[in-house]
């Protein structure tokens, strides 16, 4: 099933998990066992946030409800977009762990701070994409973020097999064309259109 992620934030610290996806299910009209909600976490303002993901069809109506009430709180959702393909064994993006051409291991690294020992979920130290550092590049991110410059673009084949295009003169008359004028006449039976 192809899902969305969800950020709600503005949670009252009374809730829970499981009182959030019952809540989300009900407005997305979708079984409470397709809605997976992680743990909340204190966000801004002192009020919780957590990050959601449900069937797309439940997110899109989920996000159009402008007042959520989700127990005592009124809620903001905000629509998350697509994550980039992203390998957990060199944390490069473009391409997954199965399929890596990397001969680096960098599966037991955090996303966030690219050391050895624990997770991103917990992690507090400042970010530094390992990815980018090893490349010579800005590394003041997490890994796969925004900020990761793009994958490389493999050429396709249309790039690989297409001749370089000759150059087209500016003129017909430095290729030695010469051009007269045609005198076209319309069909005999049309209609001549004029002012009434």
């Amino acid at each position: 099933m192809v899902t969305a992620a969800i950020r709600i934030s503005g949670l009252d610290d009374s809730l829970t998990e499981e009182e959030i996806c019952t809540e989300l299910a009900r407005i997305g009209e979708c079984s409470v066992g397709a809605v997976k909600a992680g743990s909340i976490k204190p966000g801004s303002g002192g009020m919780g946030q957590v990050l959601v993901r449900c069937p797309i069809a439940a997110a899109k109506k989920i996000v159009t409800v402008t007042k959520l009430r989700i127990g005592w709180s009124v809620v903001r959702v905000h629509l998350l977009e697509a994550r980039r393909l992203q390998c957990f064994r060199c944390h490069a993006l473009g391409h997954v762990g199965a399929r890596c051409p990397s001969s680096v291991d960098r599966s037991h690294d955090c996303y966030r701070c690219g050391q050895t020992g624990h997770v991103a979920s917990g992690c507090t130290l400042t970010p530094r994409c390992a990815v980018c550092a090893s490349a010579g590049k800005p590394a003041d991110h997490t890994s796969g973020g925004k900020a990761c410059a793009r994958p490389p673009r493999k050429p396709r084949r249309d790039d690989v097999a297409a001749p370089a295009a000759a150059p087209v003169a500016a003129d017909r008359s430095q290729l030695g064309e010469t051009t007269t004028p045609m005198d076209v006449q319309p069909p005999s039976g049309t209609r001549k259109t004029g002012a009434l």
